[in-house]
C-alpha cells in the first residue's frame, strides 16, 4: 500500500527510493531531492487502517464513507504538525524543507538521519545517557518557550545524528497553547504507555499548557536508556512507586528521574531549567554508587517524603475505584457465564414468576425492527429477559425489556466489520466497547447510537472523545 520505489512527487522535484518505516497514521519514505541531489525522508500521511492506494495512480482513498470525517481531522493535524515543525531553528529539533499535497492526501520533507533511534539501545552508560537527555532537554525548553508541550517523549521520537546528537521528531501530539495557557484546539491527545503522566489519560488533563507533563517523559525516557526497560505505566507508579533504579548511577540522575516521575504535576520541576539543576551534579566519571537514603526516595515523594492525608486519602480511593471496577468485571463473568453457558439441560429463564421460553419467535417490536427472537418472553410472549436477536443486520445476545435490547449484551454486525459489547437502552447503544475491523475501538457512552464520550483507539494509541468530537 506504499508508494513504490521510484516513484516521483512534485512534478519529478522527488523521488521515492524505499519505505523507512510505517505507523498507524503515517508512511515515511528515504527519497532525493532530485536539482541538490541530496537525501530525504518524506513522511506521508496514511492512516493504514482506514486508508486505501490506487497501486496504478498512487491516488489515496478512505476505505469506508463513515471514516471520511475522521481521517480529515487526522490529515489537517498532520499538517498543522508540519507546518509547527516547520516555523522551529533548533539544532535539537528535525528540519522540515517542505510541505504538500497530492495523491489526495499530505506530505512533508525533513533532514534525513539514518543512525537510528534512542530506542534501538538496551541500557547505555549514564555519560552519554546524561549527554542525550541535556539535548533533548534543550529541545524542550526551545519549544515550551514558544507556548508548546511534545506530548510524546520517548526513546522511540530522538534520533541521533551523525554527530551523534539528539534531534526530537514527531511532533503529531504537540499542543499549541495561547497568552493564558489554554490549549488552542482540541485535538485528540495519543499516550505511550510508560512514558505519559497521568494527567494524558485524562479528558481534558493537558488542556492547559504544563512543561511538566514532558519533563516526566523526559524522566521516563531517562529512566529507560539507564535501566534499559520501559518505565511502569504511571497509573503504577502512582500506587506502587517506581521499581529501584540501577546502584551504580549518581544519586543526582537518581533524584532527578524521581523528581521528574511524580504522579502529581506540582511535585515535579516546573520547568526544563529546575530539572537540569538537578543534574549539574552527575560526576564525571561512572559508576558512582547511590547510598541507602537515596535507594529510599525511589518510592516515595521527591518534594517530601512523608505521604500527606490527601495523598494518602487519593490512594485509597484509585484502590478501591479499581477493586470495584475488578468486582463488577469477575461478577459480569459470573453471570454471562451463567447465563450462556452450553452443555447439559437447557437452562430456564423465570420471568414475572413464571418460566416461558420461545425459540425462533419471528417478533416485531415498538420501534418497527423485525427479529428473529429466542429466549424468555412476558406473558404477553414479548422478548423480556436474557435472548438472542437475528436482525437484519446482525445478532444480539443480552438482555430485553418489553421487546427492546436493555441491558448488558453484545452485538456482531451481519459482515462481521463491527461488534459491541455493553449496555443498551432503549434498543440503543448506551455504554461500552465498539470493536471494527477497520481497526479502531471506542469504548465510552453514545448518544443516539453515535460516539458521545469516551476514547477512541487507532493502533495502540488512544484519543479522547468529547461530546461526539475527536
Amino acid at each position: 500500500m506504499n508508494l513504490k520505489p521510484n516513484s516521483v512527487l512534485q512534478g519529478g522535484k522527488y523521488k521515492i527510493e524505499k519505505v523507512l518505516g510505517q505507523g498507524g497514521f503515517g508512511i515515511t519514505y528515504m527519497a532525493t531531492q532530485v536539482a541538490l541531489q541530496r537525501k530525504v525522508a518524506i513522511k506521508e500521511f496514511f492512516m493504514k487502517s482506514l486508508c486505501n492506494r490506487d497501486q496504478e495512480t498512487s491516488q489515496v482513498s478512505v476505505g469506508s464513507a463513515g471514516s471520511v470525517e475522521m481521517v480529515e481531522r487526522f490529515r489537517q493535524k498532520f499538517v498543522k504538525e508540519a507546518l509547527n515543525i516547520a516555523e522551529f531553528n533548533h539544532p535539537n529539533i528535525i528540519r522540515i524543507y517542505d510541505v504538500f499535497e497530492e495523491n489526495d492526501t499530505a506530505y512533508y520533507v525533513m533532514e534525513y538521519i539514518d543512525s537510528g533511534s534512542l530506542s534501538s539501545f538496551g541500557k547505555i552508560s549514564e555519560q552519554k545517557a546524561v549527554r542525550y537527555i541535556r539535548q533533548v532537554a534543550d529541545a524542550l525548553a526551545y519549544i515550551h518557550s514558544r507556548s508548546i508541550n511534545h506530548l510524546d517523549i520517548k526513546p522511540a521520537n530522538i534520533l541521533l545524528n551523525d554527530l551523534d546528537n539528539a534531534v526530537l521528531i514527531d511532533f503529531g501530539l504537540s499542543k499549541r497553547y495561547d497568552s493564558e495557557g489554554h490549549q488552542t484546539s482540541t485535538t485528540p491527545v495519543g499516550i505511550s504507555h510508560g512514558y505519559a503522566p497521568v494527567e494524558q489519560y485524562k479528558q481534558g488533563g493537558v488542556g492547559t499548557f504544563s512543561p511538566s507533563t514532558d519533563i516526566y517523559a523526559l524522566g521516563a525516557t531517562f529512566y529507560k536508556l539507564l535501566t534499559g526497560e520501559v518505565p511502569p505505566d504511571a497509573n503504577e507508579i502512582f500506587d506502587d512507586g517506581l521499581p529501584p533504579l540501577p546502584q551504580d548511577i549518581s544519586e543526582a540522575s537518581r533524584k532527578a528521574i524521581i523528581a521528574a516521575m511524580q504522579p502529581q504535576r506540582k511535585n515535579r520541576p516546573q520547568s526544563v531549567e529546575a530539572f537540569l539543576k538537578l543534574l549539574d551534579a552527575v560526576p564525571a566519571e561512572a559508576g558512582v554508587a547511590a547510598d541507602s537514603e537515596a535507594t529510599e526516595l525511589v518510592s516515595g515523594n521527591y518534594a517530601d517524603d512523608t505521604e500527606s492525608d490527601d495523598e494518602a486519602t487519593a490512594k485509597r480511593k484509585r484502590k478501591f475505584i479499581f477493586g470495584g471496577i475488578a468486582a463488577v468485571v469477575v461478577l459480569a463473568v459470573v453471570l454471562l457465564a451463567t447465563t450462556f453457558a452450553g452443555g447439559g439441560e437447557s437452562e430456564e429463564i423465570v420471568v414475572n414468576d413464571t418460566i416461558t421460553n420461545v425459540v425462533n419467535y419471528d417478533f416485531v417490536n415498538a420501534n418497527g425492527i423485525r427479529f428473529t427472537y429466542t429466549g424468555a418472553v412476558n406473558a404477553d410472549t414479548v422478548p423480556n429477559g436474557e435472548g438472542v436477536g437475528i436482525y437484519a443486520e446482525g445478532t444480539y445476545k443480552g438482555h430485553y425489556i418489553n421487546g427492546l435490547r436493555d441491558g448488558n449484551g453484545n452485538y456482531v454486525t451481519t459482515n462481521g466489520a463491527n461488534t459491541f459489547e455493553g449496555v443498551y437502552h432503549n434498543d440503543e447503544y448506551s455504554e461500552g466497547k465498539l470493536s471494527s475491523t477497520e481497526g479502531w475501538v471506542y469504548e465510552g457512552t453514545y448518544l443516539q447510537n453515535n460516539f458521545h464520550n469516551g476514547t477512541i483507539t487507532i493502533d495502540n494509541t488512544k484519543y479522547p472523545v468529547t461530546n461526539g468530537q475527536y
